[in-house]
C-alpha cells in the first residue's frame, strides 16, 4: 500500500519515506507497517506473479507501526492500496473489450 503522510517534527526519511511532488511524504509499506523491500510483501519468497508467497503475506497493524513514533508526530493523510501482482484482472471482461473495439467506426 502507498501511504501519504506528514511529519510534524522531522523530514520524511525518519520513517523511511520520501517527499512527493505535492510536498507531503509518501512511502510504500507492507501490512506490518515496514517499508516494501523488493517487489512483494511476502513472509518468504514469492512466485513471479506475487500470488504464492512462502508463509503468506506480511500482516500486522501498520497504523500503529507508523503512528507509534511520538517523537516525530506522523499524521496519515491518504492510503492507497495497490495490487502488486503481475497478473491483474482487467476491469472489463475480454468480451466487453472485444465488443467495444468491434463497435468503433
Amino acid at each position: 500500500m502507498v501511504v501519504k503522510y506528514r511529519v510534524r517534527n522531522g523530514p520524511c526519511g525518519v520513517v523511511n519515506g520520501r517527499r512527493s511532488d505535492d510536498g507531503n511524504c509518501v512511502i510504500k509499506i507492507c501490512g506490518d507497517g515496514k517499508p516494501l523491500r523488493g517487489t512483494y510483501c511476502g513472509r518468504g519468497p514469492c512466485d513471479i506473479a506475487g500470488c504464492n508467497c512462502t508463509g503468506g503475506c506480511l500482516r500486522g497493524q501498520w497504523e500503529k507501526s507508523m503512528l507509534n513514533n511520538t517523537e516525530y508526530r506522523v499524521e496519515i493523510l491518504e492510503i492507497e492500496w495497490q495490487d502488486l501482482s503481475l497478473f491483474r484482472m482487467p476491469s472489463k471482461s475480454i468480451w466487453e473489450i472485444g465488443i467495444s473495439i468491434f463497435n468503433r467506426k
